[in-house]
């Protein structure tokens, strides 16, 4: 890996100008490169993930623990920002360790999300064409201040940019001992500009579909329509404790009910819901053997009070 250190001064007065103007930087080609990011395999591990067979092709090990056992785990915590109140940082080294805003100060938003994504998928899509079944879990995806400085929980993978290698490598001799048949991926600043923007138009995109039903759900509501049947989530304790209560219906309302029961995972809309549910491997799809509803109520005002209780 080269060393980009007489780079950094560029980014650094880049970035406390993007302080000042709040504007996107634009990077040029020195800058880009040095913000490259790799996801390296742990060189500290004798027997790691991937490997090269006879003709040098990299491939995964089937005699590695951690692929055995299913699961491989990757740490993204080096694409953290770093708190500052933990560490002895002057103004201008806080600027070089909040690596996430560093990213975001150049348009690339979500960093540790879209990389963490991007890479799973294709260790799975990659492990999945060596007839391998393969999860990959990522320390620190859901995170932003999560960055020590160093790489902990002995991951199988980490991620670092070019320009943090450079920072750490006079101290840590993990990061010494990398090599470049170390490097198993590398994301260009347009590859992950690219990523970012279509993350956001795809959270632009959710934003405007739930706008779009939650304009339909009042407009019936006015309406007094019957014609449509939907469902209220109170949150109580956790998701995993789910119940399933209705009002009193009875005729052709209480046929709806019960069918609109038998949708089961069908009826969920919104997306931290259904993201929960598929991480936990949670279904509200109908048991035969359960009741359609855990309990029934009078009205609306009795099922708030009880649920308050």
């Amino acid at each position: 890996m080269k060393n980009f250190k007489s780079l950094i001064l560029l980014i650094s007065l880049s970035i406390f100008a993007n302080y000042i103007n709040a504007e996107v930087t634009i990077p040029n080609e020195d800058e880009k490169n040095s913000l490259k990011i790799y996801l390296i395999k742990n060189p500290s591990i004798s027997n790691p993930v991937f490997t090269t067979d006879i003709d040098n092709n990299l491939t995964i090990s089937k005699t590695n623990s951690n692929v055995i056992a299913g699961k491989i785990k990757s740490n993204a915590c080096l694409l953290n920002d770093v708190e500052e109140s933990n560490y002895n940082l002057s103004d201008e080294q806080t600027i070089y360790y909040k690596v996430y805003s560093m990213y975001a100060s150049y348009g690339i938003e979500n960093i540790v999300k879209i990389l963490s994504d991007d890479s799973e998928k294709d260790i799975v899509n990659f492990a999945n064409s060596l007839g391998i079944e393969l999860e990959v879990e990522t320390v620190c995806k859901k995170s932003i201040n999560g960055n020590s400085l160093g790489i902990y929980y002995d991951p199988d993978l980490f991620f670092i940019s070019d320009y943090i290698y450079n920072l750490l490598l006079e101290n840590n001799k993990l990061l010494q001992s990398v090599t470049d048949a170390d490097i198993v991926g590398t994301w260009t600043f347009d590859e992950m500009k690219t990523l970012s923007d279509n993350y956001l138009e795809g959270l632009a995109e959710e934003d405007r579909g739930v706008n779009e039903i939650q304009q339909r759900f009042t407009n019936l509501a006015e309406e007094k329509s019957k014609d449509f049947m939907g469902s209220l989530y109170l949150s109580h304790r956790s998701y995993g404790s789910q119940k399933f209560c209705t009002l009193n219906y009875s005729g052709d309302d209480a046929v709806a009910v019960i069918g609109y029961r038998q949708m089961g995972d069908e009826m969920i809309i919104d997306k931290s819901v259904i993201d929960y549910y598929k991480e936990k491997e949670i279904t509200l799809n109908y048991n035969e053997n359960e009741n359609y509803f855990d309990k029934t109520f009078d009205d609306i005002s009795e099922a708030f009070f009880k649920h308050q209780a």
